[in-house]
């Protein structure tokens, strides 16, 4: 899978899970869409793009709406992601 981070113009957006400002996604190809899902760097929550492209905290129905594979892939993420937070706290 070819990873790319996307700038879209004018996006900016705090997280409701920590208040980070969020100004790019990381990804695939394609730049992220509404109703496309992303995990915060900060606070490893999950977070969904919204019709204006502002991202809101997943609700519980839209987690179990999520197919298996798209769960596991973000549970992975998550993981990775708290794993790398935690060493950098680690060796620093």
């Amino acid at each position: 899978m070819e990873i790319e981070t996307h700038r879209p113009p004018g996006f900016s957006c705090p997280v409701k899970g920590c208040g980070k400002m969020l100004d790019a996604a990381t990804g695939g190809k394609e730049p992220p869409k509404p109703g496309d899902i992303t995990v915060c760097a900060y606070c490893i929550n999950w977070l969904v793009f919204d019709p204006e492209m502002k991202l809101t905290l997943i609700t519980e129905d839209e987690i179990v709406e999520l197919d298996n594979d798209t769960f596991a892939q973000l549970a992975a993420y998550s993981r990775l992601m708290r794993d790398m937070g935690e060493r950098r706290r680690r060796d620093s």
